[in-house]
């Protein structure tokens, strides 16, 4: 499915939109203040101080905001309406443009970020009915190179879970081993936390990358999953019932964990996979 869905809701772009647009008003009301060119002044000045600002980070825009500050001020006392009495208000209007070249400047990152994560290919998933999706296998081995990567440089355990589906009730048809797949998807991707990272090698092979995560953990995720796997139903749309998994297929699961004898992906995904093997042929 590759068409977006508009996301509703409050974000850190708003925020820093609103915030942009707030300052703008207050800069605005300052310049009010002003008389003469200093009122236009002011208003260029912020104006310009925004667009400069969303061309750069949070830090230039401080410095363009400083130096805008610093500019209007120069300006006041070059047109001669420097003195004590419009010395708060040229305080004020320095603090205002500082603050919104700041603001202009983390609105503008932002925006570069939405646009290039929206130019990026997005990751292949595997479709699972209801829910979030499983990453493709291409994606995930990289993904693992990464975290062996990440798990050798911070001497952190990492662990690769595979769990095997083979449906022993020959009498369903492939509407419902799809069926099955799917509750095992969401079940898979329900029970896992959410550092782990799921996947599928297989339409009957499904598999999860478990960060900072040794024996004992593994096997304190992996237990609970197939338990509930025990539990968990499906909808048969031939006889229109809801049937047990645990009554037509089998579920086997095998965690790897990563030693220094591994190379990569490939090896640690192929050693939990022989693993699963040898408890399919027992």
């Amino acid at each position: 499915m590759t068409a977006r869905r508009v996301t509703r809701g409050w974000t850190d772009v708003h925020a820093g939109v609103a915030l942009c647009a707030t300052l703008a008003a207050v800069a605005g009301l300052l310049g009010g203040l002003e008389s003469g060119p200093m009122r236009l002044m002011v208003l260029g000045v912020a104006v310009v101080c925004v667009v400069v600002g969303l061309y750069f980070d949070a830090f230039a825009g401080v410095v363009i905001g400083l130096l805008a500050g610093a500019a209007a001020v120069v300006v006041k006392r070059y047109v001669g309406v420097w003195n004590r009495e419009q010395f708060l208000l040229a305080t004020a209007i320095a603090a205002g443009i500082l603050v919104l070249g700041w603001s202009a400047g983390l609105v503008g990152t932002r925006l570069r970020e939405l646009v290039r994560a929206s130019e990026m290919p997005r990751a292949e998933v595997r479709p699972a009915f209801g829910s979030l999706g499983l990453l493709a296998e291409e994606r995930a081995r990289p993904r693992l190179d990464d975290e062996i990567t990440r798990a050798r440089a911070h001497k952190r355990a990492l662990g690769v879970l595979i769990i095997h589906l083979r449906v022993t009730n020959p009498d369903l048809d492939e509407a419902a081993r799809q069926a099955v797949r799917r509750a095992l998807a969401r079940l898979v991707e329900s029970l896992l936390r959410h550092t782990d990272v799921p996947f599928a090698l297989q339409p009957d092979e499904f598999g999860a990358i478990l960060p900072e995560t040794d024996q004992v953990r593994g096997w304190g995720v992996v237990g609970p999953l197939v338990e509930a796997a025990g539990r968990s139903t499906f909808t048969d749309r031939d006889s229109g019932t809801r049937r047990s998994i645990s009554d037509c297929a089998e579920l086997y699961a095998a965690l790897t964990f990563l030693t220094a004898d591994i190379a990569d992906a490939d090896e640690m995904i192929a050693r939990a996979r022989s693993s699963v093997e040898e408890q399919v042929v027992a």
